[in-house]
């Protein structure tokens, strides 16, 4: 299991019924996020970053969903934000053992972003 697809799956399968969609998006950008920096033992999450890309708009949201995760045993607060600018830190919990030990270009894995024209019907 070296992908975050995996990861999201473990814990899924560990905590079926219980997840919301909120859960499922915050874990997948926090997966993303400690991927992309070569999976550290703990890494801070900028939190106006971490909420966007999740599609929290509120951060009482971004609070509870945190304190869920760790509740379901996901991830583990290490360090609370000190607001809505700063960085709440976490540790990734339940993770296998081996996992990827590089960081990955930004840009790696992304399709390619030219237009290909599909064969659609004409429209007259």
């Amino acid at each position: 299991m070296s992908n975050i697809i995996d990861l999201l799956d473990l814990a899924i399968e560990g905590n079926a019924g219980r997840l919301r969609p909120t859960h499922i998006a915050l874990y997948t950008v926090i997966l993303r996020h400690f991927e992309r920096n070569g999976y550290p033992e703990t890494l801070p999450l900028p939190t106006d970053m971490v909420m966007a890309r999740a599609g929290i708009m509120n951060g009482k949201t971004f609070r509870k969903t945190i304190s869920e995760l760790e509740q379901l045993g996901l991830l583990k607060v290490v360090e609370k934000a000190k607001n809505q600018h700063s960085a709440v830190t976490v540790k990734l919990s339940n993770l296998p053992d081996h996992l990827p030990d590089q960081k990955l270009d930004r840009h790696e894995n992304l399709p390619d972003q030219k237009l290909v024209k599909q064969n659609l019907p004409d429209q007259k």
